[in-house]
């Protein structure tokens, strides 16, 4: 998990480092207005992520801790249909709502009520 944790904590640094001008609208729109934030995936939209087997991916290895896929693992598929570690995607997700392959963004949490 020390990957994991490294590519979650290089995660913020980059969306801290790069602000506003290299965010997609979409991006822009889940951060509610601030620098650098991000939204986790709310819990209804992680209830109805797919369970899939390493057979049935494209990949060979989760693109968040970066380890091959074997037979029996765990898997989750998003609706953009990549798969991850379930544990792995799941971790993620409570941090960004967003897709680490393709951006695609999941229902995120509601943001406080203003």
């Amino acid at each position: 998990m020390a990957i994991l944790d490294r590519t979650i904590e290089l995660t913020r640094l980059i969306l801290d480092a790069v602000g506003r001008r290299g965010l997609d609208p979409d991006l822009l729109r889940l951060s509610d207005g601030r620098l650098g934030a991000v939204i986790p995936a709310s819990s209804e939209a992680m209830a109805h992520l797919r369970e899939t087997t390493a057979a049935e991916t494209r990949e060979d290895e989760c693109a968040v801790c970066w380890e091959s896929y074997e037979e029996g693992d765990k898997m989750c598929a998003m609706p953009c249909s990549h798969a991850f570690h379930d544990g792995c995607i799941r971790r993620l997700l409570a941090i960004s709502s967003i897709c680490p392959l393709c951006r695609f963004v999941l229902q995120a949490q509601a943001g406080p009520e203003d």
